[in-house]
């Protein structure tokens, strides 16, 4: 296979959080999965601008059961904060732009010519059984990722408001309404000249549907092979009850950390995603990267692993002003008050162009005299 990484001085860290480089390892403390590989075909489908149903594939409004939420299944929108300009990583194979216009306008048709390429479902038939047979060996209900993303900015495309699947259909609306799913397609470069149906470095992983409370879902944080520090994973809710169970489930996180990750996992620094259920048994949802697009939710970068960060001079006077202190010992942090919650940018794909584009308040003040106006005439 002809893939290319696309220039990252982290990507080695990235790699080792792709699912399909963990999952065999750790096995007994996770969420029943199976990992399909992908031909060049379904990334061009999921690249690509078109999207038809199959036959009576069409969605229906569905109401879930109440019998399916239960604790011990799990399903969460993960909330990130709006990226840092200096956070950016580039993923083009030049660090720096090129100044030729000719180029850029040559790429640009490239790209607009595989976007309009029209791929059905029926094109990729054997990949299209394997899901369906995936799908019924977890039981009928499954949760799709590629090797490092779900498509938790995606729900609302879904007729179940959530990552719950039960036909291709599903799956691949989903994935294709994604931008987290966008970006990890961004990881790897596949040659326009492959044959459709070569192996990509691409995988798709159904995971057996389980429906979480939010509250119980923590980001776990690890720097040489030390548990430095441990966040509620929904930072957008105030949960009132975990402060009484705070120490009762720091004690269980550090229990299975010692138990069944510390010098398992294939780096020494990473992060990762972990559910405790009522009678305290952890298990892990996802490993992430140390990596400026992993999200630090309660957390800063500078507290954590302050080299990871590239500092400007704005920012770097700032921090001479006011240092932010380095952890080096365990802390537990969850939302204290209603005013400590943080707002779910993962529902940012929701709201008008316009919307997003606000920036400050005079923007904002146009757009309601806008409104204003309009309503006036």
């Amino acid at each position: 296979m002809s893939a290319t990484s696309t220039i990252d001085k982290f990507f080695e860290n990235k790699k080792q959080c792709q699912f399909q480089n963990w999952y065999d390892k750790f096995k007994a403390v996770t969420f029943s999965s199976v990992i399909i590989p992908l031909p060049k075909i379904f990334i061009d489908y999921l690249q690509s601008d078109d999207f038809s149903f199959g036959n009576g594939d069409f969605p229906e409004f569905r109401v879930e059961d109440n019998d399916l939420l239960d604790d011990n299944n799990w399903s969460t929108p993960t909330t990130i904060t709006k990226p840092d300009p200096k956070y950016y990583q580039s993923n083009s194979d030049n660090e720096e732009e090129s100044d030729d216009d000719d180029d850029d306008d040559e790429e640009e048709e490239e790209n607009s010519s595989k976007n309009k390429r029209v791929i059905k479902q029926t094109d990729f038939p054997e990949l299209l059984d394997k899901i369906k047979t995936a799908i019924e060996k977890m039981g009928g209900t499954v949760i799709p990722k590629l090797n490092w993303s779900a498509p938790k900015d995606a729900i609302w495309m879904n007729t179940y408001n959530s990552l719950k699947c039960t036909t291709p259909t599903d799956i691949f609306l989903l994935l294709k309404s994604s931008d987290y799913i966008n970006h990890d397609l961004l990881q790897y470069k596949i040659k326009e000249e492959e044959d459709d149906n070569t192996t990509t470095p691409f995988v798709l992983v159904l995971r057996k549907w389980q429906n979480l409370h939010p509250s119980m879902e923590f980001r776990c944080y690890v720097k040489d092979n030390k548990l430095i520090g441990i966040s509620q994973r929904d930072t957008s809710t105030y949960f009132n009850f975990l402060k009484d169970k705070k120490d009762k489930i720091l004690n269980a996180i550090i229990n299975f950390y010692d138990n069944s990750i510390k010098e398992k996992f294939n780096s020494s620094s990473f992060t990762f995603d972990c559910y405790v259920t009522k009678d305290d048994k952890v298990w892990v949802i996802d490993f992430n990267p140390i990596h400026p697009s992993t999200e630090s939710l309660l957390f800063l970068w500078d507290e954590l692993f302050p080299e990871l960060i590239e500092d400007d001079e704005e920012s770097l006077q700032a921090k001479k002003e006011d240092p932010i202190k380095e952890i080096t010992e365990l802390e537990f942090r969850i939302v204290q008050d209603e005013n400590s919650i943080k707002p779910n940018l993962s529902m940012k794909s929701r709201l008008p162009l316009e919307l997003m584009n606000l920036s400050n308040s005079d923007n904002i003040n146009e757009l309601l005299q806008q409104f204003n106006d309009q309503n006036k005439k």
